[in-house]
């Protein structure tokens, strides 16, 4: 099991890629990745943005990005881009 964490959020500088290694070990005996490759890749999932380009950016946004400020998610911060936000990645204990 992996242990707990606040939020269950466990840093990326901190995982223990010995964990890593055995969780991947599992979900291949485990799981019919074949299958989950499959699915991901199927239309029913794929994005409506393919091919479309970010319109001009209109907003600039700052996103807090350091040793401290590290956990995102990232779908999110794609979605900003697509709907024409600029990010700009800045260090709050610079």
């Amino acid at each position: 099991a992996l242990p707990e964490r606040h939020l269950g959020l466990h840093l990326p500088t901190r995982q223990d890629a010995a964990r890593l290694d055995k969780l991947a070990v599992l979900l291949e005996q485990h799981c019919n990745l074949d299958l989950v490759y499959s699915l991901a890749s199927s239309s029913i999932f794929s994005s409506p943005s393919v091919g479309v380009s970010a319109p001009p950016p209109r907003l600039r946004i700052g996103v807090a990005l350091d040793d401290a400020f590290c956990f995102y998610y990232h779908d999110n911060l794609q979605l900003l881009r697509l709907a024409g936000a600029e990010l700009v990645s800045f260090s709050p204990v610079a």
